[in-house]
């Protein structure tokens, strides 16, 4: 059984990493794919990559 980490704030919740981090990449894929290529034109995320396309850089 894993432990998951939480992180406490002012308000006395508790938010667990992963939360944190999913929020995080959230945002970051938002930049990237609407407002970067807004403000430069440029698009580094030309294609949304598919779960085989996935499976394949992790072998």
């Amino acid at each position: 059984m894993t432990t998951m980490k939480k992180t406490k704030t002012k308000g006395g919740a508790k938010i667990k990493n992963e939360q944190v981090l999913g929020v995080i990449a959230g945002h970051a894929y938002y930049f990237l794919e609407d407002a970067y290529p807004r403000m430069t034109g440029r698009h580094p995320l030309k294609h949304r990559p598919s779960s085989k396309h996935f499976s394949q850089m992790m072998l």
